[in-house]
């Protein structure tokens, strides 16, 4: 007998939460393809596929994916934006090399997440996490109040 179980869809662990925007840890890349270019089926293309762990999301369905062309890399390019957020929004020079599993993996950003018109949810972002969110953030406490000397000369 062959049976068939079947799933909610989608990647294996993959979120099932709310939309919204989350902090979230980088904990897996991969390069994808060769894919076969819609404009010129003579072309083909690779793609980052990376993909990041949703802080607080249930065991087992926290993760979101968000792909980035391999061969551009500028500083419009959508991998330079999502390698930019991880390092915390510091420019990359030109030139510069980083080793994905030993400078990325393990970082945080701040992801965007909404739902495709297949009813999936989607990473379709990726930005700075501001500094509060961050792993280790102690809460901001509210300053000491500023005593001021007392003038004479007010009327009050």
């Amino acid at each position: 007998m062959t049976s068939i179980t079947f799933t909610a869809g989608g990647k294996p662990g993959a979120y099932r939460g709310e939309e919204g925007s989350f902090a979230a840890t980088l904990i897996t890349h991969s390069i994808e393809g060769p894919f076969t270019s819609k404009q010129d089926p003579t072309e083909t293309f690779k793609l980052h596929e990376w993909g990041f762990d949703i802080e607080g999301a249930a065991e087992g369905e926290s993760m979101v994916w968000i792909t980035s062309g391999v061969e551009n890399t500028g500083p419009k390019s959508k991998t330079y934006g999502i390698t930019s957020a991880l390092i915390g929004g510091k420019p990359i020079p030109t030139g510069t090399t980083l080793d994905i599993e030993t400078h990325l993996i393990g970082r945080q950003a701040l992801v965007s997440v909404q739902q495709n018109d297949r009813g999936y949810l989607d990473c379709v972002g990726v930005t700075v996490l501001p500094k509060a969110m961050q792993k280790g953030a102690l809460p901001q406490q509210a300053p000491a109040p500023v005593v001021e000397a007392i003038d004479a000369s007010l009327p009050f």
